[in-house]
């Protein structure tokens, strides 16, 4: 049980640096529900064993991770896919990357 202002405050960093940890090795998917590119990247995604998260994209200060937000501010066009820090590309190169995942299965 949480006693006191520090313990919490440790307790939620500890819990950001877990969640972070997790989200730097997942694909992170920003897209907009009227994008046909966005949606079969989601399909994708969901039809792979790839783990990633889709977020609707709306503003820069949408971003999963700080380092992502230099990103979408520059972004012109969706989707984003992110991996990690790491800039992946759009639609094409996420069918790229999920089929060098399947082949290293």
């Amino acid at each position: 049980m949480i006693t006191n202002q520090a313990e919490a405050e440790k307790a939620v960093k500890t819990y950001y640096d877990k969640l972070t940890g997790m989200l730097k090795s997942m694909i992170v998917l920003y897209g907009k529900h009227w994008c046909g590119y966005c949606q079969a990247a989601k399909k994708m995604l969901q039809d792979s064993n790839v783990a990633s998260i889709y977020v609707e994209f709306g503003q820069p200060s949408d971003a999963v991770l700080p380092e992502h937000t230099a990103i979408l501010e520059k972004a012109s066009s969706v989707p984003i896919v992110m991996l990690g820090s790491k800039l992946l590309g759009g639609s094409e190169e996420l069918q790229q990357y999920i089929q060098q995942q399947n082949e290293m299965l």
